[in-house]
C-alpha cells in the first residue's frame, strides 16, 4: 500500500524509456548498416556482432512498452 506516485515521475520515466529506445534504434541500426555496406568486415566474429544488434533491436521492440 503505497501512495500514488507523482505525475512527474510518469514523465520522466516515460521520457527516459524513449530516449532509450531511440539511441537503441539508431545504434543498432548503424552497426547493421555498417556491416551491411563494408565488405570487409563481412567475418565470422563480426557476424556475432550482427547477430547481437539485431537480438538487441528485437528485444527492445518486444519489452519496451506500448507508448
Amino acid at each position: 500500500q503505497f501512495p500514488p506516485m507523482n505525475p512527474l515521475w510518469h514523465a520522466l520515466l516515460g521520457f527516459v524509456i524513449g530516449v532509450l529506445g531511440t539511441i537503441s534504434v539508431i545504434g543498432n541500426g548503424m552497426v547493421v548498416y555498417i556491416f551491411t555496406t563494408t565488405k570487409s568486415l563481412r567475418t565470422p566474429s563480426n557476424l556475432l556482432v550482427i547477430n547481437l544488434a539485431i537480438s538487441d533491436f528485437f528485444m527492445m521492440l518486444c519489452m519496451s512498452p506500448a507508448m
